[in-house]
Formats: structure tokens, sequence, C-alpha cells
């Protein structure tokens, strides 16, 4: 049932030229019913009477690969891949490739996968694996939160797609003997039951199970309404495709008034010459997703989506599209009460057989600002065997199902149970200086849920300004960095379910660090003055930053004026108020005359200024530098051959003096 779309592959490839020995036309034949045990048998025959046409090997490796007989079907490619000569369609590299890959050859499958993708470079899963050629270090491995346990209902039969209902299991196994299906030799599926104990199993209903196959029901969320998998059979009446193939179809049961369910009736949207399977409905009751092979499937089965009325009536079918369906084969549909939609594909990028993959938020109502992307759902979930049919319950003690016929289990198809582990995600960031974008150390960062104020972590910034805080996911947060000397910031961010990379900058403001400065003239008149400290840095004016009078010079000199010696008295007083602070005269002239001649007398009143300093405050000498510039700094228009005032010109003439280090 869970390969059940295979069955259109089987007719893609050329059936004209095989040879009219009797085995292998009995061999045709079954093959083309779909009895792939038998075909096997007659082809095997065929091949040891000496029959080794391209054909024959085609159709033997697909009975094995069809039943998961992986190592013979990978003997048989292998034989068919040894005829050079012959043109081999490239859905077999494909083939040989997911083979390797179910007996865990890696490496193996990767060398025919590249041949795939040369010789159909087009499709999707060609594309997939360029992707993703590393895939195996990328598809993350989650056997640290999840624990996967065989479920007690399982017989030593086939028993998949596990839904729960209130308190009760619903799943499909074929654990009663009966008439046998001709793709595997196994009896039927039917519909079972059993309770939350999962002790005892039986029959879900007798009316819906019919001697063909039933499978993934479903029910509307009111319970009123269910949709079941089950071949085109109806009042025990078998209908057929083109070609006489029963193929599978969405089937609707309705309860009557005192709950008993009706008849099973095909839904309006089957068709006699596709099947339509597996089907899962949204949390509100309003859309039926489904697997299908219709016209319009971009590979051999894809998931399609329908509205669903209060009624049981569905919609047109929408194929949802080149995101989650490729050339291969989209199967086993879920949507949970969040709206992540979980499927299974041997399409994408997986670990082998059907893998389980997750596009988390598909049905979301807020606004996403990246877009939803395939994610793999790793091991345990999967494994290089066929995973499927992965469903969860969060509302329902976080219970999750997922199908498989790995090694150790029960029977061929194994339910697993297992728990939901709780979405987590982890927010990163960084704490920086706004003015200079220099990390800040030590800083304190709280994380508060924006919905739970009580509900809040905190954490100080590292050596490196960086941060980091585990959250739930579906949550909105506010990051709020604090320092002391510096204004706050803050920044919001909402973590989905979906995984992605969450980093916050937090850029704090340093408050000003006001002190009052008073300086005294030699009148005994005072100055006071209101400076942030922070701006003593390295490269700013102490003159500007003290609001002094320019320190200027006499035309031609470089004695020091009397206006002068009052604010450098000033300067003396700050540097003794702050004995680490260290600065840098540099002294200038104006345009006029021989620019050799100005060097000269810039480096005349830088010593003149630097002298004063020391002498008349008893300054450390290396506590000041010092240094002529001549005209190369001139502050106005007044460069050679420009007509200036001698006011203008006397701008230029000055002393400026530059924080080097406080």
């Amino acid at each position: 049932m869970k390969k059940i779309f295979i069955i259109t592959l089987s007719f893609f490839f050329s059936v004209s030229s095989f040879a009219q020995k009797g085995k292998m036309k009995k061999g045709n034949k079954k093959y083309q019913n779909l009895a792939y045990i038998e075909a096997n048998e007659k082809y095997n025959e065929a091949i040891e009477a000496g029959e080794n046409s391209p054909e024959v090997y085609k159709r033997l490796a697909n009975t094995y690969y069809f039943n998961n007989k992986m190592e013979e079907a990978i003997k048989w490619y292998t034989a068919l891949f040894s005829n050079k000569e012959v043109e081999i369609e490239p859905e077999y590299y494909y083939r040989i490739a997911q083979a390797y890959k179910y007996v865990e050859n890696y490496k193996y499958s990767d060398l025919w996968m590249q041949e795939f993708v040369a010789k159909n470079p087009s499709d999707s899963r060609a594309k997939l694996y360029l992707e993703s050629k590393d895939y195996l270090s990328k598809i993350d491995n989650f056997s640290g939160q999840i624990i996967l346990k065989n479920a007690v209902f399982n017989s030593e039969k086939s028993d998949f797609g596990a839904f729960l209902y209130e308190d009760e299991i619903y799943f499909a196994s074929n654990r009663k003997n009966g008439k046998k299906y001709k793709w595997n030799n196994e009896p039927f599926l039917d519909i079972y039951k059993t309770d939350s104990t999962q002790a005892n199993s039986e029959l879900f209903n007798k009316k819906l199970n019919t001697k063909l196959h039933e499978s993934s029901i479903v029910f509307t969320p009111n319970g009123e309404i269910a949709f079941f998998t089950r071949n085109n059979i109806v009042k025990n009446r078998e209908y057929v495709d083109s070609t006489g193939v029963n193929l599978l179809q969405l089937f609707r049961a309705k309860k009557d008034g005192e709950g008993n369910w009706g008849e099973a009736e095909l839904v309006e949207i089957n068709n006699e010459n596709y099947s339509i399977a597996h089907p899962t409905i949204n949390n509100a009751g309003t859309k039926i997703y489904y697997a299908s092979d219709m016209p319009g499937t971009l590979g051999k089965s894809d998931i399609f989506v329908s509205t669903l009325d209060s009624e049981g009536n569905l919609g047109t079918p929408k194929n949802l599209g080149e995101l989650v369906n490729t050339e291969g084969q989209e199967t086993f549909p879920f949507i949970n009460e969040k709206g992540d939609l979980f499927f299974a594909s041997n399409g994408h990028v997986g670990l082998g057989g059907l893998d389980n993959f997750v596009i988390r938020e598909f049905e979301f109502t807020k606004s996403l600002e990246e877009p939803l992307y395939v994610e793999n759902m790793g091991i345990p979930v999967n494994s290089s065997n066929d995973d499927f049919a992965y469903a969860e319950y969060l509302s329902k003690n976080r219970t999750g199902f997922v199908s498989s016929n790995r090694k150790g289990g029960k029977g061929n198809d194994d339910v697993y149970t297992f728990k939901v582990p709780k979405c987590y995600q982890i927010i990163d960031g960084i704490v920086k200086e706004r003015q200079t974008d220099a990390i800040l150390v030590g800083a304190k960062v709280a994380l508060m849920n924006k919905e739970n104020q009580n509900d809040h972590q905190e954490m100080i910034s590292k050596n490196d300004g960086t941060f980091s805080f585990k959250v739930d996911c579906e949550k909105s947060f506010r990051a709020i960095g604090s320092k002391e000397e510096y204004s706050p910031d803050h920044k919001d961010a909402y973590v989905p379910r979906r995984k992605k990379k969450t980093f916050i900058t937090l850029k704090l403001n340093q408050l000003p660090k006001m002190e009052t400065i008073v300086m005294v003239d030699t009148k005994g008149e005072q100055q006071i003055v209101d400076v942030d400290l922070n701006k003593f840095k390295k490269g700013q004016n102490l003159r500007e930053l003290l609001g002094l009078k320019p320190i200027q010079f006499d035309y031609n000199k470089s004695s020091i004026r009397k206006s002068s010696r009052e604010e450098l008295l000033k300067i003396i007083q700050v540097l003794k108020k702050y004995p680490k602070m260290r600065i840098k005269v540099e002294s200038h002239t104006d345009a006029r005359g021989k620019a050799s001649y100005n060097l000269r007398l810039s480096k005349s009143r830088n010593k003149s200024t630097v002298d004063f300093l020391i002498k008349e405050g008893k300054i450390d000498p290396s506590r000041i530098e010092g240094e002529g510039f001549g005209e190369t700094r001139i502050l106005n228009k007044c460069k050679d051959g420009v007509k200036c005032t001698d006011k203008e010109h006397e701008e230029n003439r000055r002393s400026d003096f530059i924080v080097l280090d406080n």
C-alpha cells in the first residue's frame, strides 16, 4: 500500500521488444498485472534458460526493488548497466542509487546519483542532490531527543499508518489471513483500532473493511465523518483503469443519528484512472491533504490539498507545487495542530527509501520573514529503509507515531511510538557601543517573553560581547541590554517552529559623564564649565572641550600673548586635575611668507607654548608632546595668494591641545 503509486512506473518503459519465449511471456503478463512475486519467478527461470536481454534485467530488478529486496535489485540493475551498448533510461540510475542507500552504501549511492545528474540534470531530484551533496552531515540527528518504541499492537505482518482520535489508535494491518495481494503475496490490508493501552486490537468496522485494501483513516474534528483509502470497490464490485488495474481511491463515511457508520462512498474528486490515498485533515477541519498521481502530478505521486466543508464535500484539488513535490514519490501527508506539514518522500534528499520530511508553519497566519523550506526529520525518525506516515499529537500528551520497515521490527512494516520533544531554538546576539561599534563586555542582557513578563532570563555579555539564550518556539521575545554609564537598547524577535538563526545586535549609547570643572584666572575670577569626560578621548581638542579662547600669536612672533597666558593657565589647572591626561600641542602659522620659514616659526611657537605649560604649571614633560605644522593646516580661505584681512590671518596663527590619553 505504501508504494502503490509505483504502479504507474511500470508503464513508463518499453515492453515491445521482449523475446517471444514462454517464460518471458508469462513473466511479462504477471508483471503487467503487478504480480511481482510470480513475475520474479518467471524472469529468474527465463535467465536460467539463457535469456539476457536488457528488458529482463530491468523487470527482474524492479520486482525486487518494489518489494524492498535491495541487494538483489542491485545485482540485477548492475547486470543491466553492464551492457554498454544499450541506452538506459535515467530513472534506473536513480533506482540503483536509492537501492545502495537502502543497504547503507552511501559511497556507491552518490556515484550513481552523479550519473543520474549527468543524464537528467533538469530533474528536481538531481537539483536537490546538487544542493545537498553533504546531506549526511546536514541531516539532523534527533537521537538525543526522540526514543522510538515498537508499538505493542504490532504483529508479525505489516502494520502502519497510525492515527490517533480521542483515546483510540487506528492503523492498517494485513494480519488477518485471507486473499493475498499478488504484488507481494501478502494478505490485503484492513483498518484496525486499539485503545491507549494498545493491549487489544480489533477490526475497526466490518462494513468499511472489504476483501481488498483499506488503510489511512482520518476523522473530521467532530468525529462525524471519516475519510480513508481503499481499492476502487463499491458494493463488492471492483472498478479498474484503462490498463485493467484496480487503483486506490478516497472514500467517505458518515455517522447516522445513532452514532453508527453508514456505507462508504467515493468522494467527488476520484477517478478510476488515477489513485488518491492517505488523507489528513487540518486542525480547523477546513482542508484535507492527500497523495495522488492525478493529471498535473510532477512525479510518481504528489501531495494535493482540497477545501473541506462541514458536510464533508471536497473542493478542486490543488497541487502543493515544487516546494513539496518532486519527480519522485511524495506520499503520506500529515498536518499537525500547529500547521506543520509532514510527508514521506523518496525524491527529496534522504537517508534511503522513503524519508519523513517537514515544512514547519506550512499553515501559518503570521507574516514570515523567510521563505518556507523542506527539512529532513533525521535519525531516528528516518533510517536507510522506508520510513513514512509520521504523525504527532501535541495536545495528546505529545504522542507521536512513525511507520518503518527498518531492521529489528516485529513484522514487515511496524508502527513506532515516541514522545514529541518540545520545540526549542537559540537566540544569539552581541552587545556593542553605538558610537564606536566596539564590543561591550559585562553588559547585562535580559530576555523577556513579551506575552508573559514573568518568563525571563538574564546573562552577562561574554569577553567577546556575545550572549545566547535557549527559548521556546512560537513566542515573541524582547532582548534588553544595559550597562552602567550607558543608555539601554532593546530588540524584538519572534522565534518560529521552523529552524531559523536568530541573531540580535544591541547597541548601547554611552551616557555623558558630566563633571564640573572650575578654572580661575590671574584676577581670581572663576570660569565654571560642565564637561562630558567621555569626550576627553584621543584626537579631541582640549581647548574646544573646555570652551577656551583661541591661543593666538602676533604676526611673525612666537612669544605668548598676555591674553593667551590666561587661557594656558586654565589648561594647566585641568592637567593638574587629571594627572594621567597626556596632550599634544600643535602650533601653526598663517600662509604669508615662505613655507620653510613658516615651518620654523611654528616650531618656535610650539616650543614657547610647551615650555610655558611645563614651567608655569610644573607639568611632567612626558605628559606633553609638541609639533609645528607651518602653514599646512589653514582653517579658512587665507591660503597663498588669497587676499585676507589681518584678522582673518590671525585665525591661523594658533596652538591647539590634542588629547593623546585620558
